[in-house]
């Protein structure tokens, strides 16, 4: 069982009535990663192009509701930026998969829709998918790059916010840095050699070209994991040291040109599974990949797994040097924390904790700390737990969620409100 699965398992009985169990979310999520990490071939160059739908206003709906039994609509939701949002949705899919789970799908009958919005969630506009059908998978590479994917193993790119759609390559050429608009993600990209089999690289799409290209210089250390940050806050990775096998995290403030490494030398060497074989349970005394959040480059905090315990380190210097937060308190004492949770605009961190108690269904609680100070337990945003654990800082700044029956916004992290319901 993973580091947050107990979690959810634990919630199950207070959860909203839903035909989804923890076991196929996690299933599903297990896919989602081995897709976004896995090998993806590269494709032709004709390009496709697309109408715009036409932009339908949206007003502001009601505070989120704690309720969300992953039967809605929604599917799907990031921002480039704070004026540049996108979502995927489906009116038809989820209420067929959960009433009549027992009917053949037809992907054509019921096709998912995409929509944008240059305006923060204020107006969005219908902008069609490269083919009219359901399944999709959706994945923003920079400011207005789009990604999208069908189980048939179909890839196309758009540079331009899903206007026009390209089919999706990946080079070898490298790239200097992160183009301006695009943003550094893990790529798998196996003609370029890693001390790992197989391992990712930090690389990003090329607007000219519509092509993913690795960076130039690669972060020296092993399974890297790109973190989410907003662009202007630098370009971070959490990975393992290749000398001492311990967990690592790497900062470029120059767009991924080079890089500045810390070692978290006091934590247990990271568990090394077996390449190839089959899944190994890993043995006890073993660090797992560490997690990283930032709102602004300098007000750092890292989460990691260590030999059964979950250690929350701060940085307020941008990453040059690290201290325990709360050594003695909560923070210390986790046992697992399984996310990086996020920094809201005063500077709290909030970790996701736990499901509150059953007068509150659905509710999510979080440990919070300011400062460096003690966590303590408190309610937090008042959203489903799908919104609570998906949150993500924006660049341009605010904050932006999603839970299958809406798109949430925050201007500081605590108060949300709906900028898009079905």
């Amino acid at each position: 069982m993973s580091r947050i699965e107990q979690l959810f398992q634990d919630a199950v009985a207070d959860a909203p009535p839903t035909r989804l169990t923890p076991d196929k979310l996690y299933a599903a999520g297990r896919r989602r990663r081995t897709w976004f990490r896995g090998g993806l071939a590269a494709l032709g160059v004709a390009v496709v192009g697309v109408l715009v739908g036409a932009v339908a206003a949206n007003p502001a709906g009601p505070a989120p509701s704690t309720f969300d039994n992953q039967n809605g609509p929604v599917r799907w939701a990031r921002a480039g930026d704070k004026d540049h949002l996108f979502l995927l949705s489906n009116d038809c899919l989820p209420s067929q998969r959960a009433n009549r789970p027992e009917e053949p799908l037809d992907p054509r009958q019921c096709p998912d829709e995409l929509r944008a919005s240059t305006d923060g969630g204020r107006a969005w506009q219908v902008r069609p998918l490269p083919s009219a059908q359901a399944d999709w998978q959706v994945t923003l590479l920079g400011t207005q790059t789009l990604l999208a994917r069908t189980g048939a193993d179909r890839r196309q790119v758009s540079v331009d916010g899903g206007v026009h759609w390209a089919p999706f390559t990946v080079a070898t050429t490298t790239l200097a840095a992160v183009p301006a608009g695009s943003w550094a993600v893990g790529w798998p990209i196996p003609e370029v050699a890693t001390p790992v089999p197989a391992d990712t690289v930090v690389a990003a799409v090329d607007p000219s070209t519509g092509a993913m290209r690795p960076l130039a210089a690669q972060p020296p250390m092993l399974r890297l994991y790109v973190q989410q940050a907003p662009l202007d806050a630098g370009v971070w990775v959490t990975g393992t040291d290749p000398a001492t096998r311990r967990p690592a995290v790497a900062v470029s403030r120059d767009d991924g040109r080079t890089w500045s490494v810390h070692v978290f030398a006091e934590l247990a060497p990271e568990f090394d599974p077996p390449t190839p074989g089959p899944a190994v349970a890993p043995p006890p005394g073993v660090s797992f990949p560490p997690y990283a959040t930032t709102v602004d480059g300098q007000l750092v905090y890292l989460t990691v797994d260590s030999d059964g315990v979950g250690y929350i380190y701060r940085s307020t210097d941008g990453g040059t040097t690290w201290q325990r937060a709360d050594p003695t308190g909560h923070g210390g004492t986790f046992g697992s924390i399984g996310s990086a949770g996020f920094v809201t605009r005063d500077g709290t961190h909030m970790v996701f904790s736990a499901f509150s108690p059953n007068d509150r269904p659905g509710e999510v609680r979080y440990a919070a700390s300011k400062d460096g100070g003690p966590y303590r337990d408190v309610a937090g945003p008042p959203l489903s737990w799908l919104a609570a654990t998906s949150i993500s800082a924006v660049s341009g700044g605010g904050y932006l969620t999603r839970d299958s029956y809406g798109v949430y916004a925050s201007d500081d992290g605590f108060a949300w409100r709906t900028i898009y319901t079905p």
